[in-house]
């Protein structure tokens, strides 16, 4: 396997991963720290960016909203959360403790820690002992190997290997706010977003799928399914059910070779 320059604790990484190192963290260069597994798993920044955007969006116009990020992993939604809403606070849930210290060293870099407040534990167990106004969740999905299955089935996922499976974390998480975001492999079955949706109270959930461009087309990257308290006029506008829409992954700045 190629491999690319290392990472912060000198591990060597895979160059595919390496050459999209600022499109993980723009501020990369400054310093970021990253595991062996946060190199595939952790939210490319453009697409955290606009997850917190359409998060804060469902919330309405107001700021100082207490946000909640399940699997906050290396850092990176958190640290966006938390920039997108400068009022606001932001609990960062894990269950590994080194990625906690990672995702607030990260933190630190992007001015955001002393807004982030970090717990380390597993989701599952502290949901209801949990308050926010709206929860973020982007659970483990199994590595690299989830591209293996021509659908990824979100009750075969197992959460940090308890019982609970992706389609009970939906509910865990509606029992802290009726205001969740998702993020999901691009080969999700859809149908168990519909299924999703209809168990939501407002019964209409926004799909947004982020486009890469793959040689000479568009392929779906990821996908973010949004579920919020008081729909948009745009989601009002659609009938019951999913409603997609298409968006172009944000170009990332070229930045000079560091390191």
């Amino acid at each position: 396997m190629e491999e690319g320059k290392g990472d912060r604790q000198g591990e060597a990484i895979p160059a595919k991963f390496w050459s999209r190192r600022f499109e993980l963290f723009s501020r990369f260069h400054e310093g970021v720290r990253l595991d062996a597994e946060s190199w595939y798993s952790v939210t490319p920044e453009p697409i955290a960016r606009r997850v917190a955007e359409r998060m804060s969006a469902g919330l309405g116009a107001s700021a100082g909203w207490l946000w909640l990020d399940a699997f906050c992993g290396a850092g990176g939604n958190a640290i966006q959360l938390a920039a997108n809403d400068p009022h606001g606070v932001v609990v960062g849930v894990d269950i590994d403790p080194h990625k906690v210290e990672l995702a607030r060293h990260n933190a630190r870099l992007y001015g955001v820690e002393g807004r982030i407040q970090f717990v380390i534990g597993d989701f599952t167990a502290l949901a209801p002992r949990l308050r926010a106004h709206a929860v973020h969740l982007s659970p483990p999905w199994g590595g690299c190997h989830h591209r293996r299955v021509k659908e990824f089935d979100l009750t075969r996922m197992r959460v940090l290997g308890s019982q609970c499976d992706g389609m009970s974390l939906f509910d865990l998480a509606l029992t802290i706010s009726p205001s969740i975001a998702y993020y999901l492999p691009a080969h999700t079955w859809r149908a168990q977003l519909e299924s999703l949706t209809w168990k939501h109270p407002s019964q209409r959930s926004e799909l947004q799928e982020f486009m890469r461009r793959d040689g000479r087309r568009d392929r779906v990257h990821v996908i973010a399914a949004f579920f919020d308290a008081k729909p948009s006029s745009w989601l009002l506008a659609h009938s019951l059910g999913v409603s997609t829409r298409k968006v172009r992954m944000p170009s990332v700045p070229n930045h000079p070779a560091v390191m």
